[in-house]
């Protein structure tokens, strides 16, 4: 049997169910990790999975949408498109602030001495 959370294996001497779905979990996967003792005996006897807690408190579960490789290589693929955009256009700004750079030193080398910048 395994644990429905982490997915190992699980012990009779470790494990809880959910008395609404049945599921097993380990103790430590659960909510009621932080009890022991009677405290604990009194939980497991009434104790539900976050699944039905949920339901039960009126929360519909979500589906999640997960990414194949493909998909994930395809956004990888997107992302280092745009990181290569980025770097052309700051090359091109470089570029220009040299090209920038030099006209104001030959600005400043011809300006007369009374307009000289600094």
């Amino acid at each position: 049997m395994q644990c429905t959370k982490c997915n190992c294996s699980l012990d009779d001497s470790n494990l809880v169910k959910c008395v609404k779905c049945q599921n097993s979990l380990h103790i430590a996967c659960t909510s009621l990790s932080s009890l022991s003792g009677d405290s604990l005996k009194n939980r497991v006897s009434s104790w539900l999975c976050s699944t039905c807690e949920a339901a039960k408190l009126g929360v519909k579960k979500t589906t999640l949408h997960t990414l194949s490789d493909m998909d994930y290589s395809t956004n990888i693929d997107h992302i280092l498109t745009a990181v290569n955009e980025i770097k052309s256009t700051l090359s091109k700004h470089e570029e220009f602030f040299v090209k920038l750079n030099r006209k104001i030193d030959d600005v400043s080398n011809v300006a007369p001495p009374h307009l000289k910048i600094k």
